[in-house]
């Protein structure tokens, strides 16, 4: 495009920022990406800002990316939850917490939304503080004017089968069934997870049976359920009958894992 002297505009640059990363996550690329915005004079606009963002924050550069943010003139929410989602990516429920502190101060920066709170609660899920999660997950309920996504239920539920909290897991459900998230499969997925960490295997049932279109993690989830509880047959069959109905899903090195790792 630019050999035939077509110039960019800022709809080119997030489709550049997106693919460089994405796709190649070269930091050198990138770099080049970031140079070439502030020549054509867009790098310093809000929307190719925030995209300059998340570029870094996807390859793992988060000190660039808070670079970039910090030289924004103008911000948005959009722009903290930008950042706030690299530091998710890159594991920092410090940097999170740090960024979520300046955002509640008020100070003129927004006030924290659903994205902000979901992005938080990733972070620490990622950096393996679950029980931070949960009681983040309670605060966000009492202080977020807005309901919970299902990406930030998705978290929980998550958390909630690392630890084992079927109780806690329960109480979510019900969340998910009063705010229509039964439809995403992510979610469904979690709950039959939930349920089968703590061998829980009617309820991991009947969760796995409302998913309309099951994924190889559905599958597993159901298989790892039978195979906790120790039942063997069970895990087995449902092992098998992946083989038999899952059309173009195969078992994979997590569907066999489950199988063996309980059953040896």
């Amino acid at each position: 495009m630019r050999a035939r002297g077509v110039p960019p505009d800022a709809f080119t640059f997030p489709l550049i920022t997106r693919a460089a990363s994405s796709c190649i996550g070269d930091r050198a690329l990138c770099g080049a990406v970031h140079a070439q915005a502030i020549v054509s004079g867009f790098g310093f606009r809000l929307h190719a800002g925030n995209e300059l963002v998340a570029m870094y924050g996807r390859i793992g550069e988060l000190e660039i990316a808070c670079e970039v943010f910090d030289g924004m003139s103008v911000r948005t929410v959009e722009s903290w939850n930008t950042l706030m989602s690299a530091h998710a990516l890159g594991r920092d429920f410090r940097g999170a917490d740090e960024l979520f502190g300046k955002m509640i101060s008020g100070g003129g920066a927004p006030r924290p939304n659903a994205v902000t709170w979901t992005s938080l609660l990733s972070a620490h899920a990622r950096g393996g503080r679950e029980v931070e999660v949960l009681r983040l997950f309670d605060e966000m309920r009492s202080r977020c004017e807005e309901s919970p996504s299902a990406e930030s239920v998705g978290v929980v539920l998550s958390v909630c089968a690392d630890l084992g909290e079927v109780d806690y897991g329960r109480g979510v459900h019900g969340i998910v069934v009063k705010m229509g998230f039964e439809d995403y499969v992510f979610v469904r997925n979690s709950i039959v997870c939930v349920y089968g960490r703590v061998r829980e295997v009617g309820d991991a049932e009947r969760a796995f049976s409302e998913i309309r279109e099951k994924s190889l993690v559905s599958w597993n989830g159901l298989i790892s359920s039978y195979a906790s509880a120790g039942l063997c047959w069970e895990a087995f069959e449902a092992f098998t009958r992946l083989e038999r109905e899952g059309g173009v899903l195969r078992p994979n090195v997590v569907s066999w894992s489950a199988l063996i790792e309980h059953l040896r």
